[in-house]
């Protein structure tokens, strides 16, 4: 594709020095050295990325070497690092800045030149109300090992602004705020890691961002890219990774301590307590809410996980059956745990089986849209009329019956969706603190997607059988 350049704002040389000094000042860089627990900790994990992703990041690493301003891994490649997780990433996010964008897309290209990267694109990204926000994102895939083990590893690079005097653009500025950057350095090459606090405050902006998205209204204005449920598990992951912190600490410093190896599979009231907190407390919260870009929007995320979390906690009070096998332990059950399914992977099949289930219901509300919009057309004649000419009576009654043969089918599809969704939330054990994820998500869904639906559905259909029977009414007036 014919690369042209979509910075046109010329900054003079002695402003730009003086906000990229900023943005380094900004940026708090630990060196990922042995010695430090948590730094024990990294570099385990980064030691068992797979060989083609690592290859991929050097690449990255490389590619960024030379910018002005700072950079950072961020996502799952991130979590890795920062998180209690056994997920394997299998793509790299990052963010830049901005004014760095045609270095580092001239240096793609020559990757490109060199067969070692391919589908490369960049292009400006919009909001949730589409329009331009300034961000830029590169997209690629890089070659990594060789056959039979080649792989291409997708990458999706973010310019974002570095002008403190200009809106930020992204879900992470890099160095425009207070930023913490892990560096790992092999043979010259550092790769940059957002720090715990940034992939939680990240993780924390798009769950709170795709919470929102839970409405049937925003299915029609926004394209569905829901994976609240793994943003979520994302977040606890980071948590349970400094709950792994202190207690090597403390395991290090009292060998004969008493406290508890924590469990990713289990997580305690306590624990969720803290969550709610975090969400509720976080010094980014609201300003998070506002960069959703949802000012027209009446829902509010730290609103519905303090209500979610108040219904299960409600439920678990009631609950009379502790042992009984919840929605997680099922799905683990069904699978084989002994091949390291758990309850992230359970989490991850929602989500994605989530996304499906909200595509199809938003496509069965499109029709059920458009067979109201015909059906107002039939109102209307038999609103304005009493009887008329046959001939026109027979094609409106027609129409009519179609209408009504077409809400019978929406309502069934609609009505399939609903009854899997009351059995997934039938299995929800609210002793099982694992549940809670899919809680949320079940009821999201339920509440904000499939019964509004299903309620417009039911609606429709009374609304269709009086008018049949209107219509019926005035052609037996006609046929007298």
């Amino acid at each position: 594709m014919k690369f042209e350049s979509p910075i046109t704002r010329k900054e003079p040389i002695v402003e730009k020095e003086k906000l990229q000094d900023a943005a380094h000042l900004n940026t708090i860089f630990n060196h990922i050295k042995p010695g430090e627990e948590e730094n024990n900790l990294r570099l385990e994990s980064f030691d068992k990325l797979s060989p083609n992703l690592k290859e991929a990041l050097f690449h990255i690493g490389k590619t960024f070497n030379d910018a002005d301003y700072p950079w950072a891994i961020h996502g799952s490649t991130a979590l890795v690092l920062e998180g209690e997780t056994s997920k394997k990433p299998v793509d790299i996010d990052l963010a830049f800045g901005k004014p760095d964008f045609e270095k580092v897309m001239t240096k793609f290209k020559n990757l490109e030149s060199k067969g070692l990267v391919r589908k490369l694109e960049s292009k400006e990204m919009r909001n949730f109300e589409n329009k331009e926000n300034g961000c830029i994102a590169i997209t690629a895939e890089i070659k990594t090992g060789s056959i039979p083990n080649e792989e291409w590893i997708e990458v999706e690079a973010f310019a974002q602004n570095m002008d403190p005097d200009h809106p930020k653009n992204g879900i992470t500025n890099i160095g425009l705020d207070k930023t913490g950057v892990n560096v790992y350095k092999e043979d010259h090459t550092e790769i940059n890691f957002a720090d715990r606090e940034e992939n939680f405050k990240f993780y924390l902006q798009v769950a709170f961002i795709e919470l929102q998205k839970y409405k049937m209204d925003n299915a029609f204005l926004y394209k569905i890219k829901n994976k609240f449920p793994q943003r979520l598990n994302n977040i606890i992951s980071i948590v349970k990774r400094e709950e792994r912190e202190k207690y090597e600490k403390e395991i290090k410093a009292n060998p004969n301590s008493k406290i508890r190896e924590p469990n990713i599979e289990n997580i305690t009231d306590e624990n969720i307590n803290k969550l709610i907190e975090e969400f509720v407390m976080h010094n980014s919260g609201r300003d998070i809410i506002k960069l959703a870009d949802f000012a027209h929007s009446d829902i509010d995320p730290i609103e519905i996980l303090k209500q979610r979390f108040k219904e299960f906690k409600i439920q678990k009070d009631v609950e009379s059956n502790k042992e009984r096998k919840g929605f997680v332990h099922q799905k683990i059950e069904q699978k084989n745990p002994t091949q390291g399914y758990t309850r992230e992977n359970a989490i991850d099949e929602l989500t994605v089986e989530g996304l499906e289930d909200m595509e199809e219901i938003a496509t069965i509300h499109r029709r059920l849209l458009k067979l109201r919009e015909t059906f107002n057309i039939v109102k209307e004649f038999c609103d304005g009329l009493k009887e008329c000419e046959e001939d026109k009576l027979s094609k409106i009654i027609e129409v009519a019956d179609d209408v009504a043969e077409e809400s019978k089918n929406v309502f069934s599809l609609i009505k399939n969706v609903c009854d899997k969704y009351e059995k997934y939330l039938s299995n929800i054990n609210y002793n099982d603190n694992r549940d809670f994820i899919p809680y949320v998500a079940i009821k999201q869904t339920m509440d904000e997607y499939i019964l509004p639906s299903l309620e417009l559905a039911i609606v429709s259909q009374n609304e269709i059988e009086e008018k049949q029977k209107e219509l019926k009414g005035i052609n037996s007036i006609t046929t007298i």
